[in-house]
């Protein structure tokens, strides 16, 4: 019954994740609708929870503050705009899915089940004209992402039925993906499938010390390399090769829109825009344009803290396919859209959430593995004597 359970909250996610940027979402308005739900959703399980976790938020009031400051009150005040907070809606639905537990059986399931779902919006978008009129960066996206999520059960010990498996369901995403036109999507499979298989090696990596600084910094990098470096000779060969495969240049103008959101940024005193005005094809400079400075650090050590608490048991292999499939996506996200704007796609935040589940989990294991012990040793003496 947990297992059913688990996989309709996964499926609900996915769902709103496609549908509240289409048209049809915007019709009926199902992002507002959604932030209902996770509202419902985050109060019910404060609820039932008596209020524990609530010693986090003590934590980091701070962060708190500060992040209220520049997503909410700060875009009202210069924009008139509730955007950031419509994107803060992501926390409790970290929240949420941080609560669930998490098993190798139900990951398996709802890898299978949101796997199934992504293939099958890609048939019906290149076999028939029902979705002829939606987004390909979208329908890529929801693609994409479906099939990292898959991925994570692929993690842990390799059997022969997983590499077939797992064999024959990218090679379909492969397939299927081309006909998005999408040039990172397929790159990102291909990634994804190896570090699922061999990727112990980038375990040892994730385990450094400096490892989210440069990982989470990796957007805005990006962003500044393809600014000042476009003209090196390896970006005029990446210029040549899409042209000749996907007949757009490389960057496709998106080193000229994140020049424009940088200056809007300075022009507005490092306080950003308030609300998202343009689509930036990269999560960071997004959050630098218009949230500013301050809502760019309150960002980063939202998604920092819950990864740094999750590396302390790296060495579990669902934990490994968490932490590796949030980051395969947010670098993704370098260049394209989706997990920054008023309504983000939410299975990287559900991934997120998942692994702080599974995390807490083992967390709590080892406390009592380490009260037992204690209680051992203190109990030896009074026995001895």
């Amino acid at each position: 019954m947990k297992n059913i359970k688990f996989i309709i909250f996964v499926v609900l996610a996915w769902s709103f994740s496609l549908i509240n940027t289409s048209g049809l979402g915007i019709a009926y308005n199902t992002p507002t609708k959604t932030n209902i739900f996770i509202l419902i959703w985050c109060l019910f399980i404060f609820i039932r929870k008596k209020g524990k976790g609530s010693n986090v938020i003590e934590k980091n009031l701070i962060l708190l503050f500060c992040s209220v400051l520049s997503f909410i009150i700060i875009p009202f005040l210069t924009a008139h705009s509730w955007e950031g907070l419509s994107y803060l809606m992501m926390v409790p639905l970290v929240y949420c899915f941080s609560q669930q537990t998490i098993t190798d059986k139900a990951m398996i399931l709802s890898g299978y089940a949101v796997a199934g779902l992504g293939l099958f919006v890609l048939v019906v978008y290149d076999r028939t004209e029902i979705l002829s009129g939606w987004n390909d960066n979208h329908i890529s996206m929801i693609g994409l992402f479906s099939y990292i999520y898959y991925s994570i059960s692929l993690y842990g010990k390799l059997t022969g039925r997983k590499l077939t498996i797992g064999l024959l369901i990218s090679v379909l995403y492969a397939m299927m993906m081309s006909v998005t036109n999408s040039r990172s999507a397929i790159i990102f499979i291909v990634f994804a499938l190896s570090l699922a298989y061999s990727g112990n090696w980038f375990r040892n990596i994730i385990a450094k010390k400096r490892f989210v600084f440069y990982a989470l910094n990796t957007p805005f990098i990006i962003s500044l390399v393809f600014i000042y470096f476009s003209d090196f000779f390896i970006f005029q060969y990446f210029d040549e090769w899409s042209m000749n495969n996907y007949d757009k240049s490389g960057l496709n103008g998106r080193d000229e829109i994140w020049i424009e959101a940088y200056n809007r940024l300075f022009e507005t005193n490092l306080l950003g825009e308030g609300k998202f005005i343009i689509n930036h094809h990269n999560s960071a400079v997004a959050v630098l344009s218009v949230f500013g400075v301050l809502g760019y650090i309150c960002w980063y050590k939202m998604l920092a803290k819950p990864i740094d608490f999750m590396r302390k048991f790296i060495n579990d292999d669902l934990i490994f396919g968490f932490i590796s499939s949030f980051l395969l996506i947010f670098w993704q996200q370098s260049f394209e859209l989706g997990f920054v704007n008023a309504s983000p796609n939410m299975i990287p935040y559900m991934i997120l959430g998942l692994g702080i589940a599974r995390a807490r989990d083992l967390n709590l294991r080892l406390q009592k593995y380490q009260e037992s012990i204690t209680s051992q040793q203190v109990s030896a003496p009074l026995g001895n004597s």
